[in-house]
């Protein structure tokens, strides 16, 4: 059995707010990891320079194969064929549940020292830095259950 991952997701600003509005629910990929479909289900955004910063959790689903939606992927079909033109497959990133960060991060602040070209899982300590400091940060005295096969045993402190 595959234990969910968690990607860290890079976006240029124009498609960033777009996924940040709600108008687009599926982001295209070119490459993916064999086998990965099944195995993402969260995301973190990052938006590109200027920004540079993660700005949004995800809740995704990655499929392949033809994922054309000119709506959801706000593309028309000449520009998904000129991006998928040579790629061996495309990969469709279902974004399901956007949670807009009200402070985005800088990936200094969760261990990482630069961007992905297009995303890269995301080691297990960093997204526990993002846990800890994106969802508990100002959220009062709710409690939020979190995977441990993704995110790990959480320090005690950060539990109460």
């Amino acid at each position: 059995m595959n234990t969910p991952r968690t990607i860290l997701l890079s976006v240029r600003p124009k498609w960033a707010e777009l996924i940040l509005a709600g108008r687009k629910t599926i982001e295209y990929r070119r490459r993916l990891p064999a086998g990965c479909c099944q195995n993402i289900r969260w995301a973190w955004l990052y938006e590109t320079k200027p920004v540079g910063r993660i700005v949004a959790r995800l809740t995704v689903r990655v499929w392949a194969g033809d994922v054309f939606d000119e709506q959801a992927g706000c593309l028309s079909r000449a520009e998904y064929d000129a991006y998928f033109r040579g790629a061996e497959f495309a990969y469709g990133i279902r974004i399901e549940w956007v949670d807009r960060l009200a402070t985005p991060i800088a990936l200094e602040d969760i261990g990482l020292s630069r961007a992905p070209q297009s995303w890269r899982y995301l080691p297990q300590e960093a997204g526990l830095r993002l846990i800890l400091g994106a969802v508990f940060k100002g959220k009062g005295n709710l409690r939020y259950k979190l995977c441990r096969h993704c995110f790990g045993e959480l320090p005690l402190e950060a539990a109460e």
